[in-house]
């Protein structure tokens, strides 16, 4: 009962652009803004998040591990090509979030930190191939996905 009460008060405060079936937006239109993260909710949105289970230090620290854990060239690609979630100011943001809450030991960050610089590497080397090669002929193009067949 208490996570539904608390993705209530999320949807409430967040822009929704992917109502699901069982948690309607609460009223509110579908938008064109990209969604807010959850590490980023002013404590005034939702008032008390420890009565419904949200504690966005501890949050952070379990995503922060996922990444570390498994770290590799190909988990920094698919991150940066993700354009769903992916930004530079989320990952500035939680690396400056891990710094002054200590959340995390100074190697540990300093490991997130190398990640965060491999996952902008791609990023920016994703944005340069999408230049050089511009748009694709339809005909070359996954009819589902709408991405180069290879």
């Amino acid at each position: 009962m208490a996570n539904k009460q608390f993705l209530w008060a999320l949807l409430k405060s967040q822009d929704c652009r992917y109502p699901s079936a069982n948690m309607p937006c609460a009223g509110k239109e579908r938008s064109t803004k990209k969604p807010r993260p959850l590490l980023l909710i002013d404590k005034e949105q939702v008032k008390d998040p420890e009565k419904y289970g949200f504690s966005p230090k501890q949050l952070l620290d379990k995503v922060t591990d996922i990444y570390l854990h498994l770290n590799s060239e190909n988990l920094a690609r698919s991150v940066a090509n993700d354009n769903r979630s992916y930004t530079k100011e989320l990952f500035d943001t939680s690396i400056r979030l891990l710094y002054k809450n200590q959340i995390k030991p100074p190697e540990s960050i300093q490991a997130f930190l190398e990640f965060a610089a491999g996952v902008e590497k791609e990023a920016i080397a994703s944005m340069q191939e999408d230049i050089t090669f511009g748009d694709i002929p339809d005909e070359f193009k996954d009819p589902l996905m709408d991405t180069l067949m290879t």
